[in-house]
C-alpha cells in the first residue's frame, strides 16, 4: 500500500514538473513573439529548449 502511495505521488510531481515546463515555455514564447524587439520565434524556442535542458 505504501509502495503504491509513494508511486502516485511521484507520478504527480512528474505531471506537474512537466505542465509547469510546458507553461513557462509556452509564456516565454507568446511573450518574445509579442515583445517589441524583432527576435526570431524559432530562435527564442530555441533559446527556451536550451534553458530548460541547461
Amino acid at each position: 500500500m505504501r509502495l503504491k502511495k509513494n508511486y502516485f505521488s511521484g507520478r504527480v510531481t512528474l505531471t506537474l514538473l512537466v505542465v509547469l515546463t510546458f507553461l513557462s515555455v509556452s509564456y516565454l514564447v507568446v511573450f518574445t513573439a509579442t515583445s517589441p524587439m524583432n527576435l526570431n520565434l524559432k530562435e527564442s524556442i530555441q533559446i527556451a529548449l536550451e534553458n530548460n535542458i541547461g
